[in-house]
């Protein structure tokens, strides 16, 4: 994956996929977010938070579409996916360099 471009891009064993996800991407991490359609979901760090982008395998199979943008504090630095409130479900985590500590944005796929 290609960080820090404002693009990001995956080469899975078929070929390669690549999508906008934002400015400056810091890290990038998958899992299901939204449960109910089973298909691996992004999560994106950037410099203005945290991109959601849902998997929807179309036009081909590892495609995404952005969904959601959420306000995590500037300069996420720190990303990561969790089950924090113990529902079942995959939560957000994340870490940014202009506030202090962290916090979680329960079930992003809901």
């Amino acid at each position: 994956m290609l960080l820090n471009t404002g693009t990001a891009a995956i080469y899975p064993n078929t070929g390669g996929a690549s999508f906008a996800v934002g400015p400056r991407a810091t890290q990038i991490v998958g899992g299901l977010l939204d449960v109910q359609d089973n298909l691996i979901d992004l999560a994106v760090a950037t410099v203005d938070g945290v991109r959601v982008l849902r998997g929807t395998n179309s036009p081909a199979a590892g495609s995404f579409t952005q969904t959601l943008t959420l306000d995590a504090g500037d300069n996420v630095v720190g990303l990561n996916l969790g089950d924090v409130n113990c529902d079942g479900k995959l939560d957000i985590v994340t870490a940014a360099a202009t506030a202090p500590g962290c916090s979680s944005t329960p079930d992003p796929g809901s």
